[in-house]
C-alpha cells in the first residue's frame, strides 16, 4: 500500500521536508475522515505538489503520530502542548479551527521521483491510497 499525500506547492512544503526546515505534517477537519487514526508510526508516506503535476517528489518515514479528538480550544492547545512538534503560527491557527487532527512527526525524509496520474483515482483528496504507483522506474516500486 501507498500512502500518498498531496502538499501545498505555494508554501514549498516538500522543498522544506528535503532540506531539513520541515519535519511535521499536520491534518485536520472538524468530522472524523482519513487519516484521523489511520496512519501509524513505521508508515511510508509518499508526497506530491498540489500543482497536478503529478510527480512524486519526496518520502518520509512516520516517527511519531499524535490524534487530538478534542473540541475544546483550552484543552486541544493543551494536550498538543506536552509535545515538541514546532508547528508554525499558520498551522497552530489551523489547529485551533478543528476538532480533529492528526500530527505526524517525520524521519528518513528522502528525494523520490515517480509519475502519478491521479485521475485515475477519483476525486483528488488530501491523502489517498493506492496498491502501486504506476511508474518505469523497478527500483522506486519495491518500496
Amino acid at each position: 500500500m501507498k500512502r500518498i499525500l498531496y502538499l501545498d506547492k505555494q508554501s514549498n512544503e516538500i522543498e522544506n521536508l528535503l532540506q531539513g526546515n520541515k519535519n511535521v505534517i499536520v491534518r485536520g477537519a472538524n468530522i472524523r475522515k482519513y487519516p484521523y487514526k489511520m496512519i501509524d508510526v513505521g508508515y511510508r508516506l509518499y508526497f506530491l505538489n498540489n500543482n497536478k503535476e503529478g510527480v512524486i517528489l519526496a518520502s518520509a518515514t512516520v516517527e511519531e503520530a499524535l490524534f487530538i479528538e478534542e473540541s475544546n480550544l483550552e484543552r486541544r492547545l493543551e494536550f498538543l502542548s506536552n509535545f515538541d512538534f514546532r508547528l508554525t503560527e499558520k498551522k497552530m491557527k489551523y489547529v485551533e479551527d478543528r476538532m480533529y487532527i492528526s500530527i505526524f512527526k517525520l524521519k528518513d525524509i528522502k528525494k523520490e521521483h515517480a509519475t502519478f496520474d491521479s485521475s485515475l483515482y477519483g476525486k483528488k483528496d488530501d491523502w489517498l491510497i493506492i496498491n502501486d504507483i504506476e511508474t518505469g522506474d523497478k527500483e522506486w516500486e519495491k518500496y
